[in-house]
């Protein structure tokens, strides 16, 4: 059987801007997963880098597999250790750093929430986080957040232009003498 697609996007509502189509939805998510781990290996090199060259033993154990969260701690301690205190390179670096932080919260709710996409009429979709939260006197059980096409699209795009300031940082750093300071003496 032959179906008009176009028809039934008329007949249920999909032509509005402010509505999603499922595929549309789904080639996003596939976008930002593509995003967010091409930006994880962006930071894994970065560290590499920042660690030296020679670190063939302990780079490759204290890089890989590392949650978000502790990747970006410990690039955070090895640039102020390896990079002046004053640079504006390191506040570049810790400025991305912040804000791939909060991406990565975000990109948790897309990729671990329950998606409520089951009829298709019900656009823009909503996501619901079932991590216990005590808001205003009381446990949440979950949380909902309704997304548009362009909230979604808005939160590649970030992505995508987070990837391409940590290249520019890896190249920076990759150009720059890094030399770590001197510890102070004042244990």
């Amino acid at each position: 059987m032959i179906v008009d697609e176009s028809a039934q996007r008329i007949r249920f509502g999909f032509t509005g801007r402010r509505n999603m189509q499922k595929d549309k939805l789904y080639q996003r998510i596939g976008e930002l997963t593509v995003q967010f781990a091409t930006l994880e290996h962006r930071l894994q090199q970065l560290l590499e880098l920042l660690m030296g060259k020679d670190n063939s033993l302990i780079g490759p154990l204290f890089i890989h597999h590392l949650r978000l969260t502790a990747l970006l701690r410990k690039i955070t301690i090895v640039a102020h250790y390896r990079v002046q205190e004053d640079s504006p390179l390191l506040r570049d670096l810790i400025r991305a750093l912040k804000a791939i932080e909060t991406v990565g919260e975000e990109r948790n709710l897309l990729i671990h929430g329950e998606w409520q996409i089951k009829d298709t009429s019900s656009f823009p979709v909503k996501v619901r986080d079932f991590r216990m939260r005590y808001e205003e006197g009381d446990w949440q059980e979950y949380t909902e957040t309704a997304l548009t096409e362009k909230k979604v699209t808005y939160l590649v795009r970030r992505l995508k232009g987070l990837v391409n300031d940590i290249d520019y940082l890896i190249r920076e750093f990759g150009n720059s003498q890094m030399v770590p300071r001197i510890a102070s003496s004042a244990s």
